[in-house]
């Protein structure tokens, strides 16, 4: 009887020293680690919490992509390594973690709570991706606001796609625009606390029925990439387009013109002995033509455009959504709307409208399609 009395004392003791060191401090990091290995991790961390598999599952050996920035609970933690893995926890009244085979629940109420009452996080910070791979971009972009997050679905095979994107802070910009702009091209979305554990980002594929996040322009003309182009660059005597094409090429970037009548454009020339910087190449170039550029950072090029115009991209999902049933008369107004420099687009696979104007008729065009 003595004994029984001893060992029901230890366990309540063990539970209840659990209970106040629940808090797993950061940083929790798993890079492609396989999810068995990644457990034990876990539970040596919390400082032997007893556990115990109930599976055999291949499912154990995924690997797991989860980067915790603040203090986590060992069931947080769970949740993120085994929820995307179709796995779930139970915890016996011995304090014994169980986990097996099955599918989490989550209220989307509770979600949807959380979102509202947590401001979302923002940054102002400098941020080059030269070629960088993915996962590299997320947690460098995610590290300065303290965001955590998970890579689920399976989607650990796009973790070195190439990230191109260069961002020159001007003010604070939510983590969700930034980390939105570097995942679409890998077919990617993220989801505040969709998890339901407030300050992690869910990343996984993009679902069919759901639209593509809305970038503001501002954001999407960010200062294109820079290339130091070797010297000498001599481009004398030739059509501008031309001249635009050797150059591009000799920088290894893409370029699209938004001037209908680029072609048209006399004998440029430009003269460098030395090394030079694409950006200020081009602006000696393009400034006296009264010609500029922005960087497109969906399609990865350079936008050669008229000195003022900005470019701005509407979802057809919005304009569903504004009640345009006419899908002819709205262009129509929209045409109306835009300057005759202005140009006026599609984009199928992006599913998106595509204006480019001077800023004040940008908003007229916007204005057109509410109406």
């Amino acid at each position: 009887m003595k004994k029984y009395l001893l060992f029901s004392l230890l366990v309540v003791c063990s539970v209840s020293c659990f209970a106040a060191e629940n808090l797993i401090d950061p940083p929790v990091r798993f890079a492609g680690t396989p999810l068995r290995t990644a457990l034990d991790l876990l539970f040596l961390k919390a400082k032997g919490v007893p556990y115990v598999i109930d599976t055999r599952s291949e499912k154990l050996n995924a690997p797991v992509f989860v980067k915790m920035n603040r203090p986590s609970s060992v069931e947080d933690l769970l949740t993120l390594l085994l929820a995307p893995n179709g796995l779930i926890f139970s915890k016996s009244q011995e304090g014994i973690y169980h986990i097996d085979e099955g599918e989490f629940t989550f209220d989307k109420k509770i979600i949807k709570k959380l979102r509202r009452k947590t401001p979302p996080e923002e940054i102002e910070a400098f941020f080059d991706f030269n070629n960088a791979p993915l996962l590299l971009a997320i947690e460098k972009i995610c590290e300065p606001a303290g965001v955590s997050y998970v890579v689920s679905g399976g989607n650990s095979s796009a973790g070195n796609y190439p990230v191109n994107f260069r961002y020159m802070p001007g003010k604070k910009i939510k983590v969700e625009t930034l980390l939105g702009i570097i995942l679409k091209p890998a077919g990617l979305v993220c989801r505040r606390f969709e998890y339901g554990i407030e300050g992690v980002y869910n990343i996984r594929a993009k679902a069919e029925n759901e639209a593509w996040e809305e970038v503001k322009e501002s954001v999407l003309h960010t200062t294109l990439r820079d290339v130091l182009l070797a010297g000498p660059v001599k481009l004398s005597g030739i059509q501008l387009l031309n001249g635009l094409e050797r150059l591009f090429l000799k920088a290894g970037q893409k370029f699209e013109s938004d001037v209908k009548e680029i072609g048209s454009y006399g004998g440029m020339f430009y003269n460098s002995e030395k090394d030079v910087l694409l950006s200020a190449a081009l602006k000696d170039i393009l400034e006296p033509l009264g010609l500029a550029t922005y960087y497109n950072t969906h399609k990865d090029s350079v936008h050669i455009c008229r000195a003022g115009v900005r470019r701005a991209e509407i979802s057809y999902q919005d304009i569903y959504e504004s009640g345009s049933l006419d899908f002819l008369a709205m262009l129509e107004r929209v045409r109306a709307a835009l300057s005759k420099d202005g140009k006026l687009s599609f984009d199928d696979e992006e599913e998106v409208l595509i204006v480019a104007d001077k800023p004040e008729n940008i908003e007229k065009a916007e204005s057109a399609i509410k109406k």
